[in-house]
């Protein structure tokens, strides 16, 4: 979960390598498409050299609904959903408020590896 609230908060602070650190290789959207890091490097890096600084942490505009548990063991799944303000979709508006957001803990960090 804190990984996730980490994430977030290099979104909002303009850092493309920050973000993609808590992504997995890639991401699997609701419709099945996969979003390469390749891919997402590219839309994050157009998108924080037109958009201004918000100077926001994660908590100011981020609320954890609820969180299940996916799969235990070594490698540990949980699906958190997530409420925000829609202004907050520019860079991927694929991804909607209530939506679930699948972690993994992988390589000794939790990173993002699907969104459903």
């Amino acid at each position: 979960m804190q990984a996730l609230l980490d994430g977030a908060d290099h979104f909002l602070d303009k850092n493309t390598s920050g973000v993609l650190a808590t992504v997995d290789r890639q991401i699997m959207l609701l419709d099945g498409s996969l979003v390469p890091h390749k891919s997402l490097q590219v839309v994050l890096d157009r998108y924080f050299a037109t958009t201004p600084y918000r100077g926001l942490r994660a908590r100011d505009v981020i609320k954890v609904d609820s969180m299940e548990r996916l799969s235990s063991g070594e490698e540990s799944a949980y699906r958190v959903y997530l409420s925000f303000e829609d202004r907050y979709q520019e860079v991927l508006p694929s991804i909607r408020s209530g939506q679930g957001v699948d972690l993994r803990y992988s390589d000794g960090r939790w990173v993002v590896f699907a969104i459903s």
